[in-house]
């Protein structure tokens, strides 16, 4: 994959897995998730501008001329010519998407770090707004409560990874005794975790 320009596939899938999430996130209340909205926001705003530029880009290579794209965007055929005449920006503050290439191995070694008890080492890998969001105490309350409703934790599943601008969503299957229940993990390209959930029928919902 290509991690500093999207190709088309890639480009989609961005904008609509972003597109979603960002919707999910809005029908949540409070400021925690409002957060996350914040990043997602950008990044589909960030997402919708390069997919202008390559929408203009076909439409130039089509045979039409700067003066009807101007009248479609809205300004001069100059203006047309001096926002889209170049190539999209590729660094920051551009449009990168970029992976966080440890992402599957961070989810196994997170929820190996839960069953441990180690909680410190847990919240040592979240940014920032999600540590003040989620206490030390918090934390550890909320995973007890997970495996005395689900029994002990078996281990982690299926994973899929998502990009979502900047950031990378990976959805896992995590196994308990007396159920299976569904993570969510969101990592920043370094690697900080910007949101937690864990879901299950069984449980009230736990989230950052």
């Amino acid at each position: 994959m290509n991690e500093d320009v999207p190709d088309e596939h890639l480009l989609t899938t961005a904008i609509i897995d972003t597109a979603r999430e960002l919707a999910a996130r809005l029908e949540e209340p409070g400021p925690d998730t409002r957060i996350g909205a914040i990043s997602l926001a950008l990044a589909l705003n960030r997402l919708a501008d390069h997919a202008l530029h390559v929408v203009v880009a076909e439409a130039r290579a089509g045979g039409f001329s700067w003066q009807q794209i101007g009248d479609i965007t809205g300004t001069t055929r100059q203006g047309a010519y001096q926002r889209f005449g170049t190539d999209p920006p590729t660094g920051p503050p551009g449009l990168a998407i970029r992976l966080y290439p440890a992402a599957e191995s961070g989810v196994r070694e997170l929820f190996a770090r839960l069953a441990q008890g180690d909680i410190r080492a847990v919240r040592a890998q979240f940014s920032k707004s999600t540590a003040a969001a989620l206490s030390e105490r918090r934390l550890a309350a909320a995973w007890d409560h997970t495996v005395t409703a689900l029994g002990a934790f078996n281990g982690v599943g299926a994973i899929t990874k998502h990009v979502l601008g900047d950031l990378t969503r990976v959805d896992a299957e995590l196994s308990f005794d007396a159920a299976t229940a569904s993570a969510r993990v969101s990592y920043t390209p370094d690697g900080k975790i910007v949101g937690l959930w864990i879901l299950s029928p069984l449980i009230p919902e736990f989230t950052t």
